[in-house]
């Protein structure tokens, strides 16, 4: 009589067992795909930024054939500018900030020249609501982290 309830216990023992053993496989899974879904989403290379945002002027801006070339031209090198920048700095935020600052600086006044000046006055609005927002997030994810 023993036998057969020890052979039950260790029956039900296992079975519970494959169970958690398969919640635990279902978990790692799930979570790696997680995971290279995150590195797709990482930063873009510099060739990416600059027509990502060439793209998004031409839209915002009505940008004629000239002036397209002339933004792609900028913001090509405002984005390898800004790598370069980044890896000069190594996590240096305040050498970051003063790079950055010289390199939007240097991109304003390039696109001043570029832009008609309702275009220029627009762009700087946007740049302005941008700036605004990603402080906003940043702000919401410190508090967040707390």
């Amino acid at each position: 009589m023993f036998v057969v309830i020890i052979g039950e216990i260790q029956r039900k023992i296992n079975k519970m067992y494959n169970k958690w053993f398969l919640h635990v496989v279902i978990v790692c899974v799930l979570s790696s795909c997680n995971l290279i879904g995150q590195k797709k989403e990482g930063r873009r290379s510099p060739d990416e930024m600059a027509q990502h945002q060439t793209e998004m002027m031409t839209k915002t801006f009505d940008l004629s054939d000239e002036q397209i070339q002339e933004v792609t031209h900028v913001n090509m090198q405002f984005a390898k500018d800004m790598a370069e920048l980044r890896q000069s700095a190594r996590g240096n935020r305040k050498q970051m900030r003063a790079g950055m600052s010289e390199l939007v600086n240097r991109k304003n006044e390039t696109l001043k020249k570029v832009l008609t000046d309702e275009q220029f006055i627009l762009y700087q609005e946007n740049e302005q609501n941008r700036r605004q927002n990603r402080m906003r997030d940043e702000q919401r994810r410190n508090l967040e982290e707390r």
